[in-house]
């Protein structure tokens, strides 16, 4: 599998007459809009109210599919907080995505909050999956959670209001509107099209 390897580049903005001001290894570029996929707090610190975010810790454990005892049903499941112990949810990454594992192999994706070997022991538990795995990979992302705690739709509309006084300026994540890939996907496109909507009027004849 190909895997990307990105640059990241830190930068800082600043707000001019028209537009914003970006300095990127010190060089200063002028842009008409500016687009961040951030934490609000890190967007103006300490002027957007802070959505509450959890870490998370994701584990991926490879089976032979020979090894699984039984069908696995739907696609994953969820531990109620009472019973939580080292996993709090997972995932059937061979029926969600079956094209991303092979047909004789049983691909996991667990939430986990334990060690590897705790894990291990309660997926033999829970699953009844007692052989040794062909792989586990632990990766852990800090603060990529965003909480949705009663009130988070007052916190976001606050957020938009506040962003009218800063044309130009535009927040996209999984902090607003929610979590999941698509969410991203359609509140990026929406502010794309903002963006073009806005260039294009500016450029218009009844605008000149």
């Amino acid at each position: 599998m190909r895997q990307l390897k990105p640059d990241v580049i830190h930068g800082e903005v600043e707000k001019i007459d028209k537009g914003y001001r970006i300095r990127v290894n010190g060089d200063w570029l002028e842009a008409d809009h500016v687009v961040v996929a951030c934490r609000t707090a890190a967007v103006l610190p300490n002027l957007f109210p802070e959505i509450p975010y959890n870490s998370a810790s994701v584990t991926c454990v490879g089976y032979r599919k020979t090894d699984v005892p039984r069908e696995l049903p739907g696609f994953g499941f969820l531990v109620p907080r009472v019973e939580r112990k080292g996993i709090s949810a997972g995932t059937w990454v061979s029926h969600k995505f079956n094209h991303r594992v092979p047909d004789d192999k049983v691909l996991l994706r667990l939430f986990t909050t334990g060690g590897t070997a705790d894990v291990l022991g309660e997926v033999r538990e829970k699953l009844g999956i007692m052989a040794e795995p062909l792989f586990v990979r632990e990766n852990n992302w800090p603060h990529s959670m965003p909480q949705y705690h009663v009130g988070h739709t007052e916190i976001v509309k606050i957020i938009e209001d506040m962003l009218k006084d800063l044309p130009g300026l535009h927040v996209v994540g999984n902090a607003y509107h929610g979590i999941g890939i698509p969410d991203c996907i359609k509140m990026a496109r929406q502010v794309a099209t903002r963006i073009v909507e806005t260039a294009t009027s500016s450029t218009s004849p009844a605008s000149s």
